[in-house]
């Protein structure tokens, strides 16, 4: 997609970057369990975490919205596993097809 990046710990533990930084100082996000927390709510995470991110707090609720908004005019659902999209009113329906 023409982004070019490097990856200096890509070898590292997820315990070795802890170790180097610092729980002290690491994202307060990942104290509240969230793996991912780059970009807030992760959408590239599991179902679980996004509904857990969506429920956190102001923000989080505020981005739902607007995801769902997005979601809707693109016609492809935020929920990639059946459970989350049952869990989000979203009904039943197969993710890869999206019937």
């Amino acid at each position: 997609m023409g982004v070019m990046f490097k990856l200096p710990v890509l070898d590292w533990s997820e315990q070795e970057v802890i170790d180097f930084v610092g729980w002290e100082n690491l994202n307060p996000l990942y104290h509240a369990g969230f793996p991912r927390v780059g970009c807030f709510p992760c959408l590239a995470s599991g179902d679980k975490f996004k509904e857990k991110a969506f429920q956190f707090d102001d923000f989080g609720r505020s981005q739902l919205q607007k995801v769902i908004v997005i979601s809707k005019q693109i016609g492809k659902n935020i929920f990639t596993s059946k459970g989350g999209m049952e869990r989000n009113g979203e009904g039943p329906g197969c993710a890869v097809c999206n019937i």
